[in-house]
């Protein structure tokens, strides 16, 4: 019977020590960066309901407006609204004897590849200056 010596060579003693220290420091370095990912991500989704709170109170507060707005401002109010909420125009261009939907159509689709949440911004921005011009109820 032949017994095997299964020693173990200074070099692969280094290799296991190196092996052991990189991943100690792999996963100080991730819970780390985990920590920091981690607050951004709280401070952005508290911004974010913060964001979509106003943005509520502000879809509110425009039907409490003293006077109806210009009609330059009610469709920049719809696209921005849209926007907001659905994202991108995703229908067709309405007809051509439907005057009032083309003009909510392209001012929808003027805010295309706009996001979001600068929708939301800007909306909440808008209702703001109508309140301090117009005045509510």
């Amino acid at each position: 019977m032949t017994c095997l010596n299964f020693s173990i060579g200074v070099p692969d003693i280094e290799r296991k020590f190196f092996i052991f220290t990189f991943r100690v420091i792999s996963n100080f370095a991730t819970s780390i960066d985990t920590r920091v990912e981690r607050h951004d991500f709280n401070k952005r989704m508290r911004h974010g309901m913060d964001t979509i709170r106003r943005f509520n109170n502000a879809a509110i507060a425009v039907k409490e407006l003293a006077a109806q707005p210009e009609d330059e401002d009610l469709l920049e109010l719809y696209a921005l609204y849209k926007q907001s909420t659905v994202g991108d125009c995703n229908t067709e261009r309405p007809g051509m004897l439907d005057f009032k939907g083309k003009a909510k159509w392209d001012a929808w689709n003027g805010k295309k590849s706009m996001e979001q949440e600068t929708a939301k911004e800007e909306y909440i921005a808008k209702v703001e200056a109508l309140i301090a011009s117009i005045g509510k109820k």
